[in-house]
């Protein structure tokens, strides 16, 4: 599958991402702390969501230590990133994955934005926003068995109001990586609606 190349200009600063596919309907991922944009090809994360008829956007997380994007702003910053990057690409409403450290800022966005969601796909995330507001977009929430971060799968539940939970047996934090087949049959389902 081919993939571009691509920058966008955030306030100066240049926020690299892959893209593929040209399906009407539209995803943004991003990957966790020590990844990059292209995971989600070694992962065939992007090949999973390109079959399902979608425009895929892999972003290189800023701050993170693998990413070509090199420029310093906080977690509140990353999400009016997104909101601005989806603003200039996305058509209409659109799926968002986040994985890790890149989950506990989909969570934010959602938040603040989740008129804009379509879905939302959370892998794992690293952390989770103390609030008393939830989330009614559909969720997918993914965890590796062996991850620590599974003991905080309850409190980050109670975010959603519509979610699907699932666990991949054996498998650790990067579960996309370490049991790909597994997770992208999951996101499959998920983007078809079966799950």
């Amino acid at each position: 599958m081919e993939l571009n190349e691509n920058f966008f200009d955030y306030d100066g600063n240049l926020l690299r991402y892959l893209s593929a596919g040209d399906g009407e309907k539209q995803a943004i991922l991003m990957h966790g702390f020590h990844f990059k944009a292209e995971t989600w090809e070694e992962s065939k994360t992007i090949d999973t969501f390109v079959k399902n008829g979608y425009e895929v956007f892999s972003l290189d997380m800023p701050n993170f230590p693998n990413s070509k994007s090199k420029f310093e702003i906080d977690e509140d910053e990353i999400v009016k990133l997104i909101a601005e990057f989806a603003q200039n690409y996305i058509n209409g409403r659109f799926t968002l994955l986040g994985a890790s450290a890149s989950g506990y800022i989909a969570i934010k966005y959602a938040l603040e934005y989740q008129d804009t969601l379509e879905k939302l796909i959370l892998v794992a995330p690293a952390d989770y926003p103390e609030t008393t507001d939830t989330v009614k977009t559909r969720t997918l929430l993914i965890y590796g068995s062996n991850d620590p971060l599974i003991k905080q799968i309850d409190n980050v539940k109670k975010l959603f109001t519509n979610q699907v939970v699932y666990i991949i047996e054996g498998a650790g934090h990067a579960c996309y990586l370490n049991r790909s087949k597994e997770f992208n049959e999951l996101i499959d389902k998920f983007l078809k609606n079966s799950i």
